[in-house]
């Protein structure tokens, strides 16, 4: 029998959990099902568990065929992996897969040319064929070498694809791993009918017609969860809720929770502009426990951004129609923002962060920094000219994902750090604004007070973040330096030993901070909202007093066991960011 070896890696979260191999999981069990590959290959357990080069060569053992899910968490790795594996076993194929595969990879192969094929697009189909000419051509690897293979007859039948989850292909994996708390990924549809340019998914070549598995299936996947006593399900479609279908879908894993207490959570990417379908497919969800929050995107407030990124939001008074529709149902959102797009300047920038916050009330808003992938028009050489993009490929640590040791291969992610509109000082300045928005208002730091300078004091939140961003506090110091670094490439997520061996988003970090000095941090917040009113010739009111005294009162007291501490009040607590 022929060694088939499938890697997928992904890195341990909180408490050891980690995603299934969900993507090499689909390629497995498709290949499985037919004889003449059954018959002539044996898939080893698929190597998913993010580890040093060494210790993960080391499970191979005369490996046939092997293949790689690339994304840009695990990309360097299985370029170093892949090589080490050619060195060692050269009659072996090399297969990579996934969204870090270009459409033309000539260059690619040039560079490294221990890769024998690339697989753009969907793989299943792709991967099977690829088994059953192996066995006619041997090891003859020259005949099938150095070619990027395209999915041409893209399946519109979803269900032709078994469930890695039902066809029990993750059962050894599980077995194997005691030790994991595994997390699970859903797919109720694959492709995307928009085409934005920042983003993978929606791209022609891959098809935008969007298409389904059965309810059936869903249904099975879904049982399969419960039974199994899966906490945390991620699902990968690009637009849930846009279906009426998928009402129906958040019925199901409703259902399937009320009966066997499981899954607890059921995160989705919400569709793109909010509707009565997605209000609906939401509610079903929040009513059950299963969802936090809904995403009410507009990435942008500027029309001549979204114009270049090919977006369209929906109105100003549907937003704000929609918002107050979830509020009265008790169901919270976020808004996501994303800074680094063409066209956008510091001004439109301001101004959209100070629209959002009118408008969501309580709510939370998310900043990303705008990262610039393969296969994006974003990435075109035409664009990047056109919007003089300034990048930085910075380090990638996952945020709530465990330190990597200094023998783990270091992944990174390009991001846009400068544009025609956006010089990089003006960046480093957004990027601050960002950080102290989403601390002080999604976090909660100084929602009330901030809220009530507002409305009773005709401030605006650019004056008041405007005034704490240059106040010297120490936690937004610490964001400067943060938005300096990036630009000269070191990660955004923060480690602080003291709160473990974990990564955090910048104002998570704050946060984390702020608890462990909550006295003497709202005793500067006091004299600089003091500054703020002279300012801007304000009569000071000590109303203030009181509801720094309120906002004070919802920051947690930190435990003797400050790493048990910030998993339980950051990811667990619902203060995660992102």
């Amino acid at each position: 029998m022929k060694q088939v070896y499938l890697n997928e890696y992904n890195l341990p979260a909180d408490n050891n959990a980690i995603f299934f191999p969900y993507s090499t999981g689909l390629i497995q069990a498709y290949a499985q099902q037919f004889d003449v590959v059954k018959d002539h290959y044996e898939f080893k357990p698929t190597i998913f568990v993010r580890d040093t080069v060494k210790n993960i060569v080391n499970q191979y053992d005369n490996p046939d065929i092997v293949g790689f899910s690339t994304v840009i968490w695990n990309y360097r790795l299985s370029l170093a992996v892949a090589k080490e594996l050619k060195n060692r076993f050269p009659s072996c194929l090399i297969i990579f897969g996934g969204p870090q595969v270009e459409r033309d990879s000539t260059k690619f192969f040039k560079k490294h040319p221990y890769v024998d094929l690339c697989v753009y697009g969907e793989g299943e189909k792709i991967f099977k064929d690829v088994l059953i000419d192996r066995l006619i051509l041997s090891s003859n690897i020259k005949s099938s070498h150095h070619k990027v293979l395209h999915s041409k007859d893209l399946e519109q039948d979803l269900d032709i694809f078994p469930s890695p989850y039902t066809s029990e292909t993750f059962d050894n994996l599980i077995e194997i791993h005691p030790e994991i708390r595994f997390k699970g990924l859903v797919e109720t549809n694959r492709n995307c009918p928009f085409q934005c340019a920042y983003c993978f998914w929606g791209q022609p070549e891959l098809g935008r017609r969007v298409k389904h598995h059965s309810l059936d299936y869903i249904q099975q996947d879904a049982e399969w969860f419960g039974k199994n006593k899966t906490e945390y399900l991620f699902c990968t479609d690009a637009n849930f809720g846009m279906f009426k279908r998928d009402i129906q879908t958040a019925e199901t894993y409703s259902q399937v929770k009320q009966q066997h207490n499981y899954p607890k959570i059921f995160r989705v990417c919400y569709g793109k502009n909010s509707t009565d379908t997605i209000f609906r497919t939401a509610s079903t969800l929040a009513q059950s426990g299963l969802a936090k929050l809904v995403t009410l995107s507009v990435q942008s407030q500027n029309k001549k951004t979204l114009e270049a990124i090919g977006r369209k939001n929906i109105k100003q008074e549907t937003f704000e129609k929609l918002q107050k529709q979830y509020d009265k149902e008790g169901i919270s959102t976020y808004t996501e923002i994303i800074l680094g797009l063409p066209n956008e300047t510091k001004q439109s920038f301001f101004d959209g962060i100070e629209s959002t916050l009118r408008t969501i009330g309580d709510n939370q808003i998310f900043v990303y920094h705008c990262q610039v992938f393969k296969n994006t028009k974003l990435n075109s050489k035409e664009y990047r000219k056109q919007y003089k993009l300034t990048t930085v490929n910075r380090q990638l640590n996952e945020p709530h994902s465990e330190v990597r040791s200094d023998e783990m291969i270091k992944e990174f992610e390009e991001v846009i750090i400068g544009t025609s509109t956006l010089s990089v000082k003006d960046w480093i300045e957004c990027a601050v604004l960002s950080w102290t928005a989403q601390l002080f208002h999604s976090m909660g730091v100084g929602q009330k007070t901030i809220q009530w300078l507002v409305s009773h004091c005709g401030l605006s939140h650019i004056d008041i973040f405007s005034c704490l961003m240059y106040s010297g506090i120490p936690e937004i110091e610490r964001f400067w330096e943060i938005a300096q670094e990036i630009t000269e490439g070191k990660p955004e997520s923060q480690v602080d030993q003291r709160f473990g061996n974990m990564n955090y988003e910048p104002e998570e970090m704050a946060y984390l901070n702020i608890c462990c000095r909550k006295e003497s941090f709202y005793q500067d917040l006091l004299k600089e909202i003091r500054f703020l009113f002279l300012c801007h010739t304000l009569p000071y009111s000590p109303k203030i007093t009181t509801l720094l005294k309120k906002d004070m009162k919802n920051i947690p007291i930190p435990t003797n066991n400050l790493s048990e501490f910030a998993v339980k009040t950051i990811i667990y607590s619902g203060k995660d960011n992102k």
